[in-house]
């Protein structure tokens, strides 16, 4: 049915990059279009109509590494640290454990290694 309404239109299935126009890219621009426009992963899941959250966010879902860092860039600072630059931690609310704050700091630096056994650790919480 698609494809019968693309060649009614005139619009080809193939453009000239050999990118290919089908319902399932098309489901692949909604979805990740709502996920870039922050809508909740239930609320994608409803839209999109799947029976599992995990098709929608697994499969359909695609954003680019430019925009995980601005998701990541947008979250508030942990670190009441002088040192830390970006925003500062409310003053209101309760101070940062030092440990974390040193691991924060040193994240950067840290093996890949090291990196994964931190966030299995957290993992196992």
């Amino acid at each position: 049915m698609f494809r019968a309404d693309l060649a009614e239109a005139g619009i080809p299935a193939i453009d000239a990059d050999g990118r290919i126009l089908d319902f399932h890219g098309q489901r692949n621009t909604f979805i990740s279009s709502l996920a870039r426009a922050g809508v909740s992963p239930t609320m994608a899941q409803k839209l999109a109509r799947h029976s599992d959250v995990n098709l929608t966010l697994g499969t359909y879902t695609h954003l680019q590494a430019k925009e995980l860092a601005q998701a990541v860039e947008g979250l508030p600072s942990l670190v009441s640290d002088e040192r830390a630059s970006g925003p500062k931690c409310d003053p209101d609310s309760p101070p940062v454990d030092p440990d974390l704050q040193r691991v924060i700091l040193s994240w950067p630096s840290l093996s890949v290694e090291v990196r994964k056994r931190i966030v299995a650790t957290l993992e196992e919480g």
